[in-house]
C-alpha cells in the first residue's frame, strides 16, 4: 500500500487540477494505465441499501456503477476507491448524489480528488474521523433518533409526525457553525448546526418515521445576507411533494417556533429559494401549515378575529403560547395589521384579543402585553404571550 501511495503522489503532482465544486479531477497520461487492472463494477448494492435513492436514480448507468462502488466501500474509510472512468461533470454528479442520498454517513469529506484515465478513475477521499470514531458517532446518533421517535405522540397522521419532528429540531437546535454542524450529528447530538445539518437531521428523522424525504440544494435569498448557498428538504404527504425548510423556521430566540416554510409549493417558496433542480413539481397546497390548520385567511373582519381568539386560546391550553396566521392578499393582510395595531384603548383588535385571553386563560400567560411580529412579504402575523 505504501508503494501505491508514492506512485499516485508522483502522478498527481505531474498533472493539472480541474476544480469542480468540492472535487478535484486529475487526468493522467497513458503510462498510468498499467497501474489500474481491469475491474468488474457491481450493478447492485451488496451490503446495504442507500438511505434514499432519489439522486442515485437520476444518474446515468456509468455514474450509478461509481455510486455503488463508493457507497459499498466508504464506511471502511479506504484512502482510494476505484470507479469507472468519469468526466468532471459526472464525477460531480456522483459525489453529491452519494452525499445527499445518505445523511447517515457522518465522516464523508467535504472535498475529494479523482485520478482519471481511459477506462477507470480513482477517487481519493479524506475523512474527518477514524472508522471506530465514526461507528461510535453513528451508534450514538441512531440511539438519539430512536429516542426522539419513541417520544413522538402516537398518530396515524404523517402531517402530525412531520410537525413533531420539525418543532423538535427547531426547539432543540441552534444555528451555529461547529465541528459537525453540517451533518445530522451536529444537529441532534451537539445541537448546533447550519442548514445542511438541519436538513440532514430532518431527512433521517422523517424517513425513519415513514415519511419520504430528500435533500434539496439551491440558493436562499436572505434580507440580511443576500444570496447564499442553502439546503432544505422536500417531503411527501399522501403522495404529493412539499418544500420544508426547518432552518428558516428557526427564529433563533429561546424556544420560539415558526412555520412559514412548512410544506410550501414551488410558487410559495420561489420568493426566496431559487437555483434548485427537481425532477418533479410541488404544486399541492393541502398540507401547507396555514391552510391545513385553517389559519390562511382570504379576508379580515369580525369572523376572522373570533377565529384568532379561539385558536390562540386553544393553543395556550395545548402548551403553545403563540399563534401564526397568513393572508392571501396584501389588502387583507394590511387590513389585519391596521386593525390589530392601530387605534386607542378598546378600539384595537389587540385589546380584544388580550381581553379574551385574560378571561379564558389569564392564569396561564402574562396578559399585560402580547408580542406582535409581521412579515409584509409573506403576509404573515404572529402573536405571542409570555408564560406566567
Amino acid at each position: 500500500m505504501k508503494n501505491k501511495k508514492i506512485f499516485l503522489a508522483v502522478v498527481i503532482v505531474s498533472v493539472v487540477a480541474v476544480v469542480i465544486s468540492f472535487c478535484t479531477v486529475f487526468f493522467v497520461s497513458d503510462k498510468a494505465r498499467a497501474y489500474f487492472s481491469s475491474f468488474i463494477y457491481a450493478d447492485e448494492f451488496r451490503n446495504e441499501e442507500p438511505f434514499s435513492t432519489y439522486y442515485f436514480d437520476l444518474l446515468n448507468e456509468t455514474e450509478k456503477k461509481a455510486y455503488i462502488r463508493i457507497f459499498d466501500k466508504i464506511c471502511s474509510h479506504p484512502e482510494y476507491i476505484k470507479i469507472p472512468a468519469l468526466t468532471a461533470e459526472e464525477f460531480n454528479n456522483v459525489y453529491f448524489a452519494v452525499k445527499n442520498d445518505n445523511p447517515q454517513i457522518l465522516c464523508f469529506a467535504d472535498s475529494c480528488s479523482m485520478v482519471s484515465f481511459w477506462s477507470a478513475s480513482f477517487i481519493e477521499l479524506n475523512y474527518s474521523q477514524s472508522v471506530d470514531d465514526c461507528d461510535s458517532m453513528k451508534k450514538k446518533l441512531q440511539d438519539e433518533i430512536d429516542n426522539i421517535l419513541r417520544n413522538m405522540p402516537e398518530s396515524e397522521s404523517d402531517f402530525e409526525k412531520e410537525l413533531y419532528i420539525h418543532d423538535y429540531i427547531v426547539r432543540t437546535c441552534t444555528y451555529s457553525e461547529s465541528e459537525y454542524s453540517s451533518n445530522a450529528y451536529g444537529c441532534l447530538i451537539d445541537r448546533k448546526a447550519v442548514c445542511s445539518g438541519y436538513s440532514r437531521a430532518s431527512m433521517l428523522l422523517m424517513k425513519s418515521a415513514g415519511i419520504e424525504t430528500i435533500l434539496v440544494g439551491g440558493t436562499g435569498v436572505s434580507q440580511t445576507q443576500g444570496r447564499i448557498s442553502h439546503m432544505w428538504n422536500v417531503v411527501w404527504l399522501d403522495g404529493d411533494p412539499y418544500h420544508l425548510d426547518v432552518t428558516w423556521d428557526d427564529p433563533g430566540v429561546d424556544d420560539n417556533i415558526t412555520h412559514l416554510y412548512f410544506n410550501l409549493s414551488d410558487r410559495d417558496i420561489a420568493t426566496d429559494h431559487t437555483d434548485y433542480k427537481l425532477s418533479f413539481e410541488c404544486i399541492t397546497e393541502m398540507y401547507n401549515y396555514f391552510r391545513y390548520n385553517d389559519l390562511y385567511f382570504g379576508d379580515y373582519g369580525k369572523n376572522e378575529l373570533k377565529i384568532i381568539q379561539t385558536k390562540l386560546y386553544n393553543n395556550i391550553n395545548d402548551g403553545i403560547n403563540s399563534l401564526e396566521i397568513q393572508f392571501e392578499s396584501d389588502a387583507d393582510y394590511k387590513k389585519a395589521v391596521s386593525a390589530i395595531t392601530t387605534g386607542d384603548g378598546t378600539n384595537t383588535d389587540m385589546y380584544k384579543i388580550i381581553s379574551y385571553i385574560s378571561t379564558k386563560a389569564g392564569e396561564k400567560v402574562d396578559v399585560s402585553h402580547v408580542n406582535f411580529a409581521s412579515d409584509d412579504t409573506k403576509k404573515y402575523i404572529r402573536l405571542m404571550f409570555d408564560w406566567n
